[in-house]
């Protein structure tokens, strides 16, 4: 493992945090299997909102039911309390602290 490399648990699996960018600039967070590196989870969601530089959107859906508190105790994001509806569910707009 890679002293950078960031770990969260995940529905009892050990991941790796993935940073990187959408096209519309927005921060991705992707989750990877430790073990495998099997994509696990899409952390996050790219939409048509304007966010701060240094926030991120956590998808919140049923596919991702746990994601948000696995990545508050991983010391990842930390909710701002904004909310944003997509579909049948919402995005949390979260500060990225790494």
């Amino acid at each position: 493992m890679n002293p950078s490399t960031i770990v969260v648990t995940f529905r009892n699996r050990t991941c790796a945090v993935l940073k990187a960018r959408y096209r519309n600039g927005q921060t991705a967070l992707i989750l990877n299997d430790m073990n495998t590196g099997e994509r696990v989870a899409a952390a996050s969601v790219a939409m048509d909102v304007a966010i701060a530089e240094d926030h991120v959107l956590i998808k919140t859906g049923s596919e991702n039911e746990g994601i948000l508190p696995a990545l508050v105790n991983g010391g990842i994001v930390i909710p701002t309390g904004i909310r944003h509806p997509t579909g049948f569910t919402e995005a949390v707009e979260c500060t990225l602290l790494i």
